[in-house]
């Protein structure tokens, strides 16, 4: 069976420092977090023509580390850069001083739930083909500790 080392170099100090290290994956103040959702969310149903474009709307295309975001409804050019692409469709909202948190989505649902912790904790490992040795490399990027839950099917806004 094949297998790879796990790069945990940056280990310690994932663990003694509260600020995230990959600008490429979105922060929350409890770190990174797993959301957990019930029911079917309204997604857009179309893509913006233009790649990174900054609008308030739920068709905003973003550039981050994330792939396969409506690949079927892209151009062949914006297929090549898929990989590099997500679509934003809503706003995470936490309440300070409590676990609560709000998911609006699209501008037409919202889901109330709650932060809980992870037992046990995930790692997340970012896979890469290294140029100077043979085969993928892995690197341990961050332990997630918490999950955002929705327990509740999607209100209408």
């Amino acid at each position: 069976m094949p297998s790879v080392k796990i790069d945990c170099s940056q280990l310690h100090k994932i663990l003694s420092n509260s600020e995230y290290p990959q600008d490429s994956v979105i922060a929350t103040p409890h770190g990174l977090v797993v959301v957990e959702i019930q029911g079917v969310l309204n997604l857009p149903t179309e893509v913006t023509s233009k790649l990174n474009e900054e609008r308030t709307d739920s068709k905003t295309i973003i550039e981050d580390n994330l792939s396969g975001v409506l690949p079927d409804e892209l151009s062949q050019q914006e297929k090549g850069q898929a990989d590099r692409m997500a679509i934003k469709i809503g706003e995470l909202q936490f309440s300070e001083g409590s676990d609560q948190v709000t998911l609006l989505v699209n501008n037409t649902q919202r889901l109330n739930g709650t932060v809980e912790k992870l037992n046990p904790p995930l790692g997340l490992l970012k896979f890469t083909n290294s140029v100077h040795e043979s085969g993928k490399q892995v690197h341990l990027i961050d332990i997630i500790e918490k999950k955002c839950v929705f327990k509740t099917r999607p209100l209408p806004v």
